[in-house]
């Protein structure tokens, strides 16, 4: 069963969006979060893999393809792979969540090229003198 919206829905996802809004002109960062955000919705440089207009036009086309060959459960079942295939393809992402619940101090960082995960330790040596 789907949750209906409210009335109260959207103006609380507005109030959220004004916040971010006026946190970011208090800080005097706007323009770093407007290039974030055209990097994350359009890609940077455009039209490449991994924006969010990108993954979108490809979860319409998959559904548009299914719906015209008259099989949308089917379609229902590849998307869910393809959900599957992206979240095991960037291994990150499930030790990204569980630092970030568990409040861990060690940041995982993520190379672009490889999609690996590496650790980033500092460690510190304690030298002696003997007299």
């Amino acid at each position: 069963m789907a949750r209906e919206l409210e009335a109260c829905d959207m103006p609380l996802a507005l109030a959220i969006i004004a916040w971010v809004l006026v946190m970011t002109g208090i800080r005097g960062n706007y323009a770093n979060v407007g290039k974030q955000f055209e990097a994350d919705v359009v890609g940077n440089p455009p039209a490449t893999s991994g924006s969010f207009l990108g993954f979108l036009v490809g979860i319409i086309g998959i559904a548009v393809f299914f719906r015209l060959i008259g099989a949308p459960e089917a379609g229902k079942v590849f998307l869910g792979l393809v959900l599957l295939v992206f979240l095991m393809q960037n291994a990150n992402v499930f030790s990204a969540l569980s630092s970030a619940t568990s409040g861990s101090s060690t940041a995982v960082t993520t190379s672009a090229t490889t999609g690996t995960a590496a650790s980033n330790k500092t460690t510190s040596t304690t030298t002696s003198a003997t007299p």
